[in-house]
């Protein structure tokens, strides 16, 4: 039987990325700050909030939430249980695993000493030695609980593990449901809340460094917006912040793949950022974008927007919506041989989607039977708007004249380009605007550009200072 030791060795270290070691009781109440913005601090609460709503909601949150209660919930009952690891315990299975990893590096031709090869593996997952023993230390209490439950002789396989670590958490009633948490809280063990701070200081341990500093970046700009706006004396009305959700609204209901499909920002905002719309309201980060904006919008000038104007014709100029059928083919050879589907193959398939076009067939039930496109181009004949340049779209040049020849309500292909054969419906075509027409849409792009510049600007700011603990272990050169 594999000893925990192999599986490591063969990637169970990912599976224990989560598993970082506890803080310990009784932490100094003040703690330093995570960064100073020209003398002004960052609560490193602040920035343990903003993590957990960044990596707790929206795709992929709900498995990063089930770690941290699997965490939470094994290391209490480890504390109710009494089970202690003696350090004993983890130099012995760290000397294993040493043994055990030279060993596996020696059938692929490598040959080093047990010592140099952990620290190789562990330098290549991202893990110090110490992290390691906190793992090792972890993973050897869950064993120790789940061979008592289970009544197992040796070591539990990591399925039966997993199992084990679902009914734990049943046995806690820990609970995650939106509706039922108080403001502020991840989830709820019992009647216990589980804070948004704990979360993202769970967080703080297992997220790529560069993440973390990503967030402190956030914050800091967020202070950094605060202390310009009150030396300009400018600030942000709730007027404001309502107007912009407004424009956010009118603004995703104007894109093609949405307009007739039901959902609303609202949805999309819950899915996509794990946000209701009152959080979004009140969120930091949202509101000092808002702020920013307000600042540097007072410094937009008239030459100004109508130099931007003049500079990006396909991003003001005409535009078509259209929707696309693409049957890919290629022929040239692939690293493997032949090509994946030769042109002439493509022309086949393209000339059956087109005759089912013209039996009068609905242009998207055809697009969802034949066409192979993915987003960003547009899904399986959804509308995409598109300008006349390839800067404006992912299409090729050859197919965005032909549209912007053709009239609107016209069908046309299959058209050959380099990606395969392209079946097009040319629903709309709208004239460029003037730039009167377009002021207050150039000004938007143009203040949000500078916002960026801001934003990336303060990374080498020298009166930002941030904390060792949340810096890159490989920081970006001029960073502090």
């Amino acid at each position: 039987m594999r000893t925990w030791c192999a599986a490591l060795a063969t990637g169970i270290a990912a599976a224990l990325a989560a598993a970082a070691p506890a803080r310990a009781e009784g932490d100094p109440p003040a703690e330093k700050p995570a960064a100073l913005v020209h003398g002004r601090p960052l609560p490193r609460s602040v920035v343990y909030e903003a993590l957990a709503r960044r990596f707790l909601r929206g795709p992929g949150g709900d498995r990063v939430l089930e770690q941290f209660l699997t965490e939470t919930v094994a290391r209490r009952e480890q504390e109710k249980r009494g089970i202690v690891i003696t350090p004993e315990e983890v130099e012995a299975a760290v000397e294993d695993a040493r043994r055990r990893t030279a060993e596996q590096m020696a059938r692929h031709g490598e040959k080093v000493t047990a010592e140099d090869a952990l620290a190789k593996f562990l330098k290549s997952a991202g893990y110090t030695l110490d992290e390691f023993r906190g793992h090792t230390r972890h993973y050897l209490a869950l064993q120790r609980m789940a061979r008592e439950d289970l009544a197992a002789p040796g070591e539990v396989p990591n399925a039966q593990i997993d199992v084990w670590l679902k009914d734990l958490l049943r046995k806690w009633k820990a609970s995650t449901d939106p509706a039922a948490l108080p403001p502020g809280a991840a989830a709820l063990l019992g009647e216990e809340p589980l804070t948004l701070e704990q979360a993202g200081r769970w967080l703080a341990r297992t997220v790529r460094r560069s993440d973390l500093y990503g967030v402190v970046l956030d914050q800091s700009f967020a202070i950094a917006v605060e202390a310009r706006a009150a030396a300009e004396g400018v600030a942000l009305p709730e007027e404001a912040v309502a107007a912009e959700l407004y424009r956010l609204r009118k603004e995703f209901q104007r894109q093609p793949a949405v307009e007739g499909s039901g959902v609303t920002f609202e949805n999309w905002l819950l899915e996509r950022q794990g946000m209701t719309l009152e959080e979004l309201r009140k969120d930091p980060s949202f509101r000092a974008a808002l702020l920013a904006r307000k600042v540097l919008g007072a410094t937009v000038r008239e030459e100004d927007l109508k130099a931007e104007f003049e500079a990006h014709p396909e991003r003001y100029g005409e535009t078509a919506r259209i929707r696309r059928i693409l049957v890919r083919g290629d022929d040239r050879p692939s690293r493997f041989g032949a090509a994946a589907r030769p042109m002439e193959e493509a022309r086949t398939l393209a000339d059956r989607a087109a005759a089912d076009l013209r039996s009068g067939k609905a242009f998207e039930t055809v697009a969802r039977k034949w066409s192979e496109d993915v987003p960003p181009d547009g899904p399986r004949g959804q509308p995409l708007e598109v300008g006349p340049s390839m800067k404006s779209t992912l299409l090729p040049q050859s197919i965005l004249d032909a549209v912007f020849a053709a009239k609107e309500g016209e069908t046309l292909g299959p058209l050959k380009a380099v990606d395969g054969w392209h079946l097009l419906l040319v629903e709309r075509r709208t004239p460029a605007p003037s730039f009167e027409e377009a002021r207050e849409r150039v000004r938007e792009d143009l203040v949000g550009a500078r916002v960026r510049e801001w934003r990336i600007a303060l990374r080498t700011d020298p009166g930002l200072v941030v904390d060792g603990e949340f810096r890159p272990l490989q920081e970006p050169a001029g960073g502090r």
